[in-house]
């Protein structure tokens, strides 16, 4: 193996701390030239070429970077070690001034968990604030100590409901500094309970969603944009499969009909509701027409042809593995994982019973109800595939779970919501060994009477 020459982008700072040394004079030299690279890769049988690249250095400009990644891009290294700068202390850099404090938000714990996983990988070791961990008189020393200069840097990760505290908001607004918020699956944040904790001393701000717009929310959906301001980055499902970090996907829509006495019911709702949207005219929605509309979207979740449709669909597959059935929460205003009712939880052990007892298939429930452990358990089960062949999930896998073995999902409640409609293929789609498309079958309920199926074509994304 050739390990590269170590040679860096360096900054001079006005402390004269770093000088700028090698760059591209080295890398001019004979050796390192682009000719002779390309004649040792080509004469040289089984070489290989690495090299360690430390990015983000006090003082580095984007120009600065683009000579690092210009450098990477000649090279084509066979195996680049990557890092983010961290200063080590008793060392000049850490007397640097470029310091920074990091408060990273997510909904949910497991979430929390994939964020630390990942930090970790940047000789970063974050304090996790969640009830799993004690955590408060950390987090109030650390603020303390980041006021006082006593450290410069300082990274902490928790869940919504503790960062919304009074606890952690009184200690949040009296710290200084050049202190940075970023909030995953920012969507959440526009919710009232957190509109109130959209501090202003956070200098730097990043919002991390398939979509900012709140579903059904134009105040939560403008707050965001007033607190986090414009888009900076957009990438689309679209862009993602086609620079490889997701599958390709067939997709199956498959509509259902409603039954003679569900769709009475679905009508009747529905003259409500108009009913009361003429006597309450104006944006906002009135809370018993609120009511009404999670009671009728209930009837599109529930319908019982889907099970029937869902049983003739899976005879297909009884012998596979890798399977996601999605049975997605009727409460069409709800923003927590386990907000789901008795009707939805009728509803997933329904599944199971049809995949389990009548497929004699090997399936496991994926819900908020399974502690952290016991999704793991699940989750590594459904890795080996001989162990566990289905997922019957809801909600909780709208947001940030990782399982990319996913091969064939069926999607029992179709989402018009922007934000869902992205998750959820976002779950199915993620890349994984010898998985070379997804299969997704998604059912959307028509109103008419009879029961029946229309399977689309199939359709290459």
């Amino acid at each position: 193996m050739l390990q590269a020459l170590p040679c860096s982008v360096n900054v001079l700072t006005k402390q004269d701390k770093r000088r700028k040394t090698c760059q591209k004079e080295i890398f001019q030299l004979e050796i390192w030239s682009n000719k002779l690279f390309n004649k040792i890769k080509k004469t040289v049988k089984g070489v290989t070429v690495s090299t360690d690249i430390i990015v983000g250095f006090p003082g580095e400009t984007e120009e600065d970077f683009l000579e690092t990644l210009d450098l990477v891009n000649t090279c084509k290294y066979d195996n680049a070690f990557t890092f983010i700068f961290s200063a080590r202390r008793g060392t000049p850099a850490e007397k640097l001034k470029d310091n920074i404090g990091v408060i990273i938000l997510c909904p949910y714990q497991h979430l929390v968990e994939q964020w630390v996983e990942d930090i970790k990988r940047f000789n970063v070791t974050p304090l996790i604030c969640y009830s799993k961990y004690d955590w408060k008189k950390k987090f109030k020393l650390t603020i303390s100590d980041y006021k006082l200069g006593v450290i410069k840097n300082f990274c902490a990760i928790m869940v919504n409901a503790s960062y919304s505290t009074d606890y952690v908001q009184d200690i949040l607004r009296t710290a200084k500094g050049n202190l940075c918020i970023v909030v995953d699956e920012a969507h959440n944040f526009g919710a009232k309970r957190l509109q109130k904790c959209m501090l202003e001393n956070f200098k730097y701000r990043l919002a991390l969603s398939a979509t900012l717009e709140r579903h059904h929310d134009e105040e939560g959906t403008q707050s965001l944009y007033n607190y986090f301001k414009k888009v900076c980055i957009t990438f689309t499902l679209e862009d993602a499969i086609k620079q490889g970090f997701l599958t390709p996907y067939y997709y199956h829509p498959v509509v259902v009909n409603l039954e003679p006495d569900e769709l009475q019911e679905y009508t009747e709702l529905t003259e409500k509701i108009i009913n009361i949207l003429r006597k309450n005219p104006g944006d906002e929605l009135p809370k018993s027409a609120e009511m009404l509309l999670i009671k009728r979207a209930r009837i599109i979740a529930g319908a019982r042809n889907k099970l029937h449709i869902l049983e003739e669909l899976m005879e297909e597959y009884k012998h596979d593995n890798n399977i996601l059935v999605y049975c997605g929460a009727t409460k069409v205003f709800a923003d927590r994982e386990d907000d789901y009712d008795e009707d939805d939880a009728r509803q997933i052990e329904r599944v199971v019973d049809i995949l389990g007892n009548k497929l004699n298939m090997r399936v496991s429930m994926f819900t908020s109800k399974e502690d952290a452990q016991e999704r793991e358990r699940i989750k590594e089960s459904f890795a080996e595939g001989h162990l566990l062949q289905a997922l019957v999930a809801i909600k909780c896998l709208d947001e940030g779970v990782n399982i990319p073995g996913i091969r064939t999902a069926f999607i029992m409640a179709s989402s018009t919501n922007p934000k869902e409609y992205v998750q959820r293929r976002g779950r199915v789609l993620r890349r994984a060994k010898g998985k070379q498309f997804a299969v997704i079958y998604d059912k959307e309920c028509k109103l008419c009477y009879g029961s029946g199926i229309i399977t689309g074509q199939n359709i290459i994304k």
